[in-house]
């Protein structure tokens, strides 16, 4: 018998920006990225892509709530753009 198939583990981060709550990632989703990754991507790659894909979220909230564009009602948030 040969050997058996290799494992494969994919992590998937997608990032997300959340409003502020006594209770841990319980606020509404204010924003959330995705990007496709490649089998050719090194880990120091997807290190690099997760922290520029945090920081684009984290702007676009923050911009999203300077300028009053949110909106949360019931169980849903609204972002308008």
């Amino acid at each position: 018998m040969g050997q058996p198939p290799p494992r494969v583990r994919l992590l998937v981060a997608c990032p997300d920006a959340r409003g502020i709550t006594a209770d841990l990632d319980a606020g509404p989703i204010i924003g959330q990225l995705v990007r496709n990754i490649s089998h050719h991507d090194s880990l120091e790659d997807l290190r690099r892509r997760g922290r520029l894909l945090e920081r684009e979220v984290l702007a676009d909230a923050v911009q999203a709530h300077l300028e009053d564009r949110i909106l949360v009602t019931k169980n849903r948030t609204i972002v308008f753009r």
